[in-house]
């Protein structure tokens, strides 16, 4: 499966979701979210997901520099009889 496949699903997956929580909020009935309230999802939401980026491309970088080299080296070795 192509990377810009899993990609688009991926989207499309976050897309259903939004709209299904926007849908089941607005049918509580008496609930009220102000513009504070929003914005605090908004950015709440929004540091997690670029937490999330940032610690996946940190853990891409670091093996593909070679970091993680070692740590499987040493398993190996006390693997070994």
């Amino acid at each position: 499966m192509p990377a810009w496949s899993v990609i688009v699903l991926l989207l499309a997956l976050l897309g259903f979701v939004a709209w299904g929580s926007w849908g089941l909020w607005h049918q509580l009935e008496g609930t009220v979210i102000d513009w504070h309230g929003q914005m605090a999802l908004i950015a709440g939401g929004s540091l997690a997901l670029l937490l999330t980026i940032l610690f996946m491309v940190l853990i891409y970088v670091s093996r593909a520099r070679g970091f993680d080299d070692g740590a499987h080296e040493r398993e190996r070795d006390d693997d070994l009889p």
